[in-house]
């Protein structure tokens, strides 16, 4: 017997997996001449960069650079900064993964220790944590519809997450800024830092476009000696190239700074007021729909000749987007030293984490902000203050299987120098990111006639009686006998599959 049946494919984002490491950094190197002598380090700092990554068998392999930065004092107390590149690769073997999965990936400095061996030569250990989420499509072929006058079917919907496409581009800044009038010509470099964000999102048959700008930070030595911060904006535009987007689909976008170099340059004049900007960007973006495909939850046949095969999908569904603005404030005394100025004043998220009550969810962590200043000596100390922030903020209505992963950036800080030892911090966290939904249903795949079986039915009354109990549903009562939805309906005058009371009923049997 064929049993004429209608079948469609349906897409599920699985994650494939997730994983983190640790890679140590064990560096030791030597500064140069046209610097000066270490007398005191005041901080070695880790920067974390990932250039590439890429599936190789069943492997994901991510490459990059780890930024060594050095910051001290010579014997004039003059504060100095050295960058020295650390180039690392990392394997992690994750079961299962298909060429066209989706990497997600980030990096962070788990610790840092150093201490000058010489003068000139300084001896660094220290290690990066590397995360990585691996996302893929699993296709099933399912049954949509089935045209057979025996067979009943429960038809229901299945939230698909359909993904349009993925693509990943770099992008290459190559620019100049300039420092105010006001401000004294460049000597050297002390801190860089790079922030890019985006401002614009638009999806036109296709094709994303991108806008946005890297927010620059320089902190600077100039001519007088004096440390001195400018801060600059460059703009950037980006086309990602996804055939199948549409103005209806949603995208999901990141931008990750590959690459980084701020050099100080001689104008035409002969003053060295210029800094030039070199930098990779690596720019990624996701588009996806969310369609209601149409499935069989459960098919029976009244003759008892044919029989379900069921495949059970896990489904992803978005619930909603957020995008939080948190201020965090704190109070740091530095007593042993006394405050007579602040030079620089930067922070890093450290630990998120996220939970869920009910529709509220929670997100919270810690961050760290940096500080380097001078005492009522005018001599340069470092201090670090560890903060914690927590947020909680209400969502759509969620049930129990959900998940975010937040993206929190500190966007901007702040201080005020509140007494002759005491500093008070503020600074401005962004947190974004998207709450899903996840659901398992088993769906119909196939039916499969039964040729060999004769239907053993044991009443062979034509009607049967059953006491129905409140809240039983019809497709349970009729697949229990084989019997046929329509008709139970039908003889008992119901017109909702679920009984709002307890019921007799009169069940044809077929």
């Amino acid at each position: 017997m064929e049993i004429k049946m209608l079948k469609t494919q349906v897409c599920a984002n699985n994650v494939i997996g997730k994983h983190s490491a640790e890679h140590p950094i064990d560096v030791d190197f030597t500064i140069p001449d046209y610097c000066g002598e270490i007398e005191r380090i005041l901080k070695c700092i880790f920067i974390p960069r990932i250039n590439s990554k890429s599936i190789s068998g069943q492997s994901v392999m991510i490459d990059g650079h780890v930024t060594v930065r050095l910051i001290y004092c010579d014997k004039e107390n003059k504060i100095y900064s050295f960058d020295h590149l650390v180039p690392f690769t990392k394997s992690l073997e994750i079961n299962s993964i298909t060429a066209d999965a989706r990497i997600k990936s980030s990096v962070s400095c788990s610790y840092c220790n150093c201490r000058a061996v010489t003068q000139r030569k300084v001896d660094v250990h220290g290690a990066i944590e590397i995360k990585v989420l691996v996302k893929g499509e699993k296709k099933s072929s399912v049954v949509c519809d089935v045209d057979e006058k025996d067979i009943q079917v429960l038809k229901g919907s299945a939230p698909m997450l359909n993904s349009k496409g993925y693509c990943e581009k770099a992008l290459i800044i190559d620019e100049e800024f300039e420092i105010g009038n006001t401000q004294p010509e460049i000597t050297s470099v002390i801190r860089t830092s790079a922030t890019p964000c985006i401002s614009d999102m638009k999806i036109i048959s296709g094709k994303v476009l991108l806008r946005g700008e890297l927010q620059i930070c320089v902190l600077y030595t100039g001519t007088d000696c004096r440390p001195i911060m400018t801060k600059s904006a460059i703009p950037f535009s980006q086309v990602l190239d996804i055939d199948d987007a549409n103005e209806d689909c949603k995208c999901s976008a990141d931008v990750q700074v590959a690459y980084f170099e701020v050099k100080p340059k001689t104008m035409p004049s002969g003053q060295v007021r210029l800094f030039s900007v070199d930098a990779k960007l690596i720019v990624t973006g996701e588009c996806f729909c969310q369609d209601d495909v149409p499935v069989i939850l459960d098919a029976y046949s009244v003759k008892g000749d044919s029989e379900a095969k069921y495949t059970e999908i896990e489904f992803e569904k978005i619930c909603c987007s957020y995008n939080e603005t948190l201020i965090c404030t704190a109070q740091t005394d530095f007593r042993e030293n006394g405050i007579g100025s602040v030079v620089d004043l930067w922070c890093e998220v450290g630990a998120v984490n996220s939970h869920f009550s009910g529709n509220n969810m929670t997100v919270s962590g810690t961050l760290k902000a940096f500080m380097l200043l001078y005492d009522t000596n005018g001599n340069a100390f470092f201090g670090e203050k560890p903060m914690e922030f927590e947020h909680c903020f209400t969502a759509e209505s969620l049930n129990e299987k959900v998940y975010t992963n937040p993206q929190v950036e500190a966007v901007s800080c702040s201080y005020t120098i509140t007494g002759e030892s005491t500093v008070e911090i503020r600074v401005e966290l962004k947190i974004t990111g998207g709450i899903y939904e996840q659901c398992k249903m088993p769906i119909v795949a196939d039916l499969v006639p039964i040729e060999s079986k004769e239907p053993a039915k044991e009443i062979c009354a034509a009607t049967v009686i059953y006491f129905a109990d409140s809240g039983e549903k019809i497709w349970d009562i009729a697949r229990k006998y084989n019997s046929s939805v329509e008709e139970i309906m039908r003889i008992n005058e119901l017109t909702e599959n679920l009984l709002p009371a307890s019921k007799t009923l009169l069940i044809p049997i077929m």
